[in-house]
């Protein structure tokens, strides 16, 4: 049916200027979009809060902070992959979900009854649980899409539905600068537990909505079942879902030197000033994702189908042998490290949320619906997380040896190179399976 869709001609009017729409995937593609938008303005709203908290505490936590997310991965995936070997797809979206809700509400209260100290412990669990929580509803948000919309669907719309997620962004970081203060943080949990509810009823129905396209009952669908270890047996068995893996583990590492000198910028620059440091945070946030914006309604659809899925993923490699080349140089006194952090920043988020993740995600609409919720969350959750584990004590480690930011940078170059062939690797592989899948539809 999905195939059937596909092949019929463009939706009209203004809106066919930006979309490649078919017909019967309006309905569809607007409750993915808001999907997106509310989930992301949810946590982009967050975020901030997470980041002003990590800073109050100094980069010195950074490595243990993030250990302790990996370890809340290690402990949340197995009960994840239990719900969805038990559970039909509505019921533990409802599940994931109000399960989130619920913890807000409780971060909500313990604000209330914490201070001093005890803050900066509240604080370094609600990193843990912010970016334990992050990860898992993307990663479930990108499962659905790569389900409920095909190969060929995926790579007109994926970047399209992308923009959703980016004005959600926009707008939770444009609610915290402005409302940081008006509020505070602690009502700004109940806000983004709201948007998150809101998220949820897109959710269910997109899924209404696809499974009626095709003449199913969503409310009476089957568990996906299988094992609960499937989504580690499989990553490790899969030779394409092996790459991905890699691909991943390499990812990591130029994000997270780049997160450990964002953290310690806002705890240097604005060491004394917590609401300029709020402020700086969400305004970096928010002019990234404007520029993703425009990349996603003009470039990324269009860039993914000329240049093809192992072009656009080698994109963000090579933009970071670039980046981490130029910083390492203005370490070295060249130019001021402060703006060219923060130009690389933008600039690799921008990439990597307009171009690089829409393409990583076409990836998955070619496995089983299995590995479609379970290896991909066990790739996006633990081995992401894992990644950023060994890369955060490595570079703790090197960062001791070598003293300097530059070294350090000149250091993953190596990795980028290795990163960017991976990308070309991937999207062979992805084309000899799109056409192995047209063969026999």
């Amino acid at each position: 049916m999905q195939e059937q869709a596909a092949a019929e001609p463009r939706v009209g009017g203004l809106l066919s200027l930006v979309l490649d729409l078919r017909r019967g995937e309006g309905k569809a593609f607007l409750l993915a979009f808001g999907y997106f938008f509310f989930t992301l303005a949810s946590y982009f709203i967050l975020r901030p809060i997470r980041e002003d908290m990590t800073a109050a505490g100094g980069s010195a936590d950074i490595p243990w902070l993030i250990s302790g997310t990996f370890l809340g991965m290690c402990l949340t995936s197995p009960l994840f992959a239990m719900a969805v070997v038990k559970l039909p797809r509505r019921s533990f979206l409802i599940l994931a979900y109000l399960s989130s809700i619920s913890c807000l509400i409780i971060f909500y209260f313990l604000w209330q009854t914490f201070a001093g100290d005890g803050r900066v412990w509240l604080g370094r669990a609600f990193f843990i649980w912010v970016s334990v929580f992050n990860m898992f509803v993307i990663s479930i948000f990108w499962s659905v899409q790569a389900d409920v919309f095909n190969n060929e669907e995926g790579k007109r719309l994926f970047g399209s539905i992308a923009v959703g997620g980016t004005l959600g962004t926009i707008a939770g970081s444009y609610l915290t600068y402005r409302l940081a203060e008006i509020m505070g943080k602690a009502n700004l949990l109940l806000l983004s537990a709201t948007l998150l509810g809101l998220g949820l009823a897109c959710a269910l129905g997109l899924i209404a909505t696809r499974a009626s396209s095709r003449g199913e009952n969503s409310k009476e669908e089957a568990a996906i079942g299988g094992g609960v270890l499937a989504g580690l047996k499989r990553s490790i068995h899969s030779p394409y879902l092996l790459a991905i893996s890699a691909y991943i583990l390499l990812m990591t590492i130029g994000p997270t030197l780049l997160y450990m000198e964002k953290i310690r910028i806002g705890s240097t620059v604005f060491a004394a000033d917590s609401a300029g440091r709020l402020s700086f945070f969400s305004q970096v946030d928010l002019y990234t994702q404007l520029l993703t914006l425009l990349m996603q309604l003009f470039f990324t659809g269009r860039l993914i189908k000329s240049l093809g899925i192992g072009l656009t993923l080698c994109s963000l490699p090579i933009l970071s042998l670039l980046g981490f080349s130029i910083l390492g140089a203005a370490d070295l006194g060249l130019a001021s490290v402060f703006w060219v952090f923060v130009a690389f920043e933008v600039t690799r988020q921008v990439l990597q949320h307009g171009l690089a993740r829409p393409s990583r995600e076409v990836l998955f609409t070619l496995v089983s619906r299995e590995d479609k919720y379970k290896a991909k969350n066990f790739i996006d959750t633990v081995v992401y997380r894992g990644g950023d584990v060994a890369a955060v004590w490595l570079l703790d480690l090197a960062r001791a040896a070598l003293g300097s930011l530059a070294w350090m940078c000149f250091l993953l170059l190596p990795c980028m190179a290795i990163w960017a062939l991976l990308g070309l690797i991937l999207g062979k592989q992805q084309g000899k399976l799109s056409a192995a899948d047209s063969s026999q539809a």
